[in-house]
This record gives C-alpha cells, sequence and structure tokens, in this order.
C-alpha cells in the first residue's frame, strides 16, 4: 500500500517522512483507488488548506494535521482569515464520522495513538477542529469581536460541508464540558449539519454568572453532614489566613510569579473554589485532612484540589480566553452567595468571578446568545444526548429536553465533570443503543 501512495505523491511533490499539500481551488474528488485517495480526497475537500500527514495508532488508517483558512467574520466572507487546526482520522470514506467541537486547543489529537470512545462504537472516522482564538488557530491581529458562540459555529458549518465531500456516512457531533456546549450550539444553529449530536457534561447557563450551580453546592449536593464537613475546612483556613498569606509569598518567591488580586483575596478565592473543585473532580470526602493535622496540611490540601496559577492573570494562556468567553457569552458562577455564609472577616464585599477575565478591556455580556440556543433547542432540538455526572456542579446548567423531545438526557451516579458512556448503568446503555440505531441505523458496539 505504501508503495503506490509514495509512487503517487513523487509525481506532485518531494517524498519524506511526512507529506504536505497547499490547497488553493476546490476541484471535484479524484476518482483514485481509496490507498491512493485519502490525502488527495482531504486536500481537493478544502478551498485553501495544509494537509500533514501525522503518526496514528492501530486504530485508524490514517491521520492528517489540516490548516485551513477560515474566515474570520463570517457574516462578511471577504474579511481577513486565519489559519484554523482540525486533524482529520481515517477509517473509511463510507463509515460514520466523530465531529469533536473542542472547545479549547487541540494539541492531545497529535499524540499518535489519540482516540475517541465514540470512534469504537460506531467504527467511525475522527475529525477534531480546534476551537477559533485557542491554540495554534490565533487570528493576527487578535480582534476578540469575533471570538463569539455563532462565529465559532460557523466555523464548524464550513468544515463539514467541505469534508461531507469525502465523507459520506452519518455526522455525530461531540465534546467535552465546554466543547460539549460547543455541539449543542452548532447543533441548534445548523441542525441539518449533524445527525446526531453527543455532548458529554455540558452547561448551558442562563446569566453571566449563574447562580444554580452554587446554590447546589451550598445546599443540596451529599449530605448536610459531609456540606458541613467541607465548610468547616474552608473556614478552618479563612480563620488562618496569615498561614495561607505566607504560603503565597513562597510560591511568588519560588515561581517568579504574581498574583494580581493580591494574597489575600487570592487566598479567599481558592477557597471559595475548593468547593466548587471538590465536587467537579469528584474528590472523597475522606481525603479533606481533619483540623488536628494542622494548617500546613490544610494548605498542601487546598492548593493541591485548586493550583494557585489559577489566579495568576497570564493574557497568552487559554485560560485568558476562555474566561473572556464566559463574561461575554458562555456564562460562569459566582461566590458572592457562598462568601455570606462565612462567619469570619473578608477583604472585600463583591466575589465576583469577573475578576478571572481580562482587567484592561471592557466585556459585554451578550445573554441574547444563550437565550437564542436555548429556544432553538426547546422548540427544533432533537437527535441529542448528553450525558452528566449526577455530582458534577455543572450539571446544575445543564439544558434539559422537553418530554416530547426525541432526545436522551443521561445521568451518570456518584460521577462528576469526567462522566463518559461507560460510567452509565446497563439501562442507560440500552437506551443510549437503541437511539442510535432509531435514529441512524447504525448498531453500537
Amino acid at each position: 500500500m505504501k508503495k503506490n501512495i509514495f509512487k503517487f505523491l513523487l509525481v506532485l511533490v518531494l517524498f519524506s517522512t511526512s507529506f504536505v499539500f497547499a490547497s488553493n481551488y476546490s476541484t471535484p474528488v479524484c476518482n483514485l483507488s481509496v490507498q491512493d485517495s485519502i490525502l488527495e480526497k482531504i486536500t481537493h475537500a478544502f478551498k485553501s488548506a495544509t494537509v500533514v500527514e501525522r503518526d496514528c495508532g492501530k486504530k485508524f488508517l490514517k491521520k492528517y494535521e489540516v490548516t485551513t483558512k477560515q474566515v474570520l467574520n463570517h457574516t462578511n466572507p471577504k474579511s481577513d482569515r486565519f489559519d484554523q487546526r482540525l486533524f482529520v482520522f481515517h477509517k473509511g470514506f463510507d463509515k460514520p464520522v466523530v465531529f469533536v467541537t473542542e472547545g479549547y486547543d487541540a494539541d492531545y489529537a497529535e499524540m499518535a495513538k489519540y482516540n475517541h470512545e465514540l470512534c469504537d462504537m460506531l467504527d467511525a472516522n475522527l475529525v477534531v477542529v480546534e476551537h477559533r482564538f485557542y491554540g495554534k488557530s490565533k487570528p493576527i491581529p487578535y480582534d476578540r469581536e469575533f471570538l463569539t458562540i455563532e462565529q465559532a459555529a460557523s466555523d464548524h458549518h464550513d468544515i463539514v460541508t467541505m469534508l461531507k465531500k469525502v465523507y459520506t456516512g452519518k455526522w455525530f457531533s461531540t465534546g467535552t464540558s465546554k466543547g460539549g456546549s460547543t455541539a449543542l450550539y452548532f447543533k441548534a444553529l445548523y441542525p441539518k449539519d449533524i445527525d446526531v449530536a453527543i455532548a458529554y457534561v455540558a452547561p448551558l447557563t442562563i446569566a453571566q454568572e449563574d447562580p444554580r450551580p452554587i446554590n447546589w453546592i451550598m445546599n443540596k449536593v451529599a449530605t448536610p453532614k459531609i456540606r458541613k464537613q467541607i465548610l468547616d475546612f474552608q473556614t478552618f483556613i479563612l480563620k488562618n489566613k496569615e498561614e495561607g498569606i505566607k504560603y503565597l509569598q513562597n510560591v511568588k518567591t519560588k515561581n517568579g510569579i504574581d498574583f494580581p488580586l493580591g494574597f489575600e483575596a487570592t487566598l479567599e478565592y481558592a477557597v471559595f473554589e475548593y468547593a466548587y473543585s471538590f465536587w467537579q473532580w469528584g474528590i472523597s470526602p475522606e481525603r479533606i485532612p481533619a483540623k488536628n493535622k494542622g494548617i500546613e496540611s490544610a494548605l498542601n490540601h487546598l492548593f493541591m484540589v485548586v493550583s494557585p496559577s489559577t489566579f495568576y492573570m497570564d493574557t497568552t494562556t487559554s485560560s485568558n480566553v476562555y474566561y473572556y468567553q464566559a463574561f461575554s457569552e458562555t456564562g460562569y458562577y459566582s461566590f458572592n452567595e457562598m462568601s455570606k455564609q462565612f462567619k469570619v472577616k473578608l477583604s472585600r464585599k463583591d466575589y465576583s468571578n469577573r475578576v478571572m477575565a481580562p482587567q484592561n478591556i471592557d466585556i459585554v455580556y451578550h445573554p441574547e446568545t444563550h437565550e437564542k440556543i436555548i429556544e432553538l433547542l426547546n422548540w427544533e432540538g432533537k437527535q441529542i444526548i448528553q450525558i452528566h455526572g449526577s455530582i458534577d456542579p455543572w450539571r446544575q446548567a445543564a439544558w434539559m429536553p422537553n418530554a416530547n423531545q426525541d432526545c436522551l438526557f443521561f445521568e451518570a451516579n456518584g460521577f462528576a465533570h469526567g462522566a463518559g458512556y461507560s460510567n452509565l448503568d446497563d439501562s442507560q446503555k440500552l437506551k443510549f443503543k437503541e437511539a442510535i440505531l432509531k435514529w441512524t441505523g447504525i448498531t453500537v458496539k
């Protein structure tokens, strides 16, 4: 097989360990043998792209890193373009496609053996799309005006439209966390592009700072005893602020970083975030150190769960991009309600998480975007599967389909923000398989 590919490529370009094509045309797909035409078909599918073959594991025949010239502003097709990166893992032209709408960068897809659980279940090809403004998909100049839900959904629409010239099977969009939300946005805005959307642990907030996850943490999760155990741990640290401040000062000295919020406020935010992260990552209450272990043990546990780097403002990181998106459209959560339950003196009156987003720019929140998405999903949403962890705070911000909609909503009992298909019980898995068979005719392995 490789000999035929090499012979074909030598006619076109140089021979090396990886193959690179730059395409600036949109001619019909070549009628070549399957083995020889994979690269050529992918190249021809895009109007302008660089396609590089990458190593892949045994699950796929071929893997390509594609850099396409994406429109920056989809409301103006003549606007500037930027390089958007995606990965194509090939099994067969007529097989289904799992289309990952990544919410962040896609560096993990560079790994040779990367795979997605749905690809094995559906015997599917895999496409992973890096989100605009993340990773290697950053426009220059960096104009945040075009970092929006609808612009990103249009990216996905363009890519699916081009790759449907190559892959003729059923299409499944998916993503995890923010990527799962992105899959829901795409399904709502372009419902005909995708046959089935499968969103993992995907929130759909109703406010710039949605109160539901925090209220659930304070009043409903687990048992009153466990909630009190967490609150007592948080209070213990706040009563020993001086030691916590010294801890952060040492972090600054050792790592040469600063905390723009100041040491005291940073410690307070970390204590508030602890309760959220505790449930988001499914930490066992048994790991909470008792008071008699001392403040050093408590601080080590706190900053193991909530890294001090969370509050180090670096404008070059993806976190900075994430928080801009959160406070302009996608939403987040606030600690103002949580702060009221502590009987110790705090340094601030306002504990909005807006402090995490860029401070040197005005951020205008657009609730109408999520309102539009939720309305579209409520009225037209179908063939959507959601999987959430029952102890994940983000589950409280999930979109709930109506009873008469052709959708499924699963909770993996006892699991948190890493919940997936494998965490469902047998009856849930059966419903999942039956829905896929009904909607697509595909039998889930």
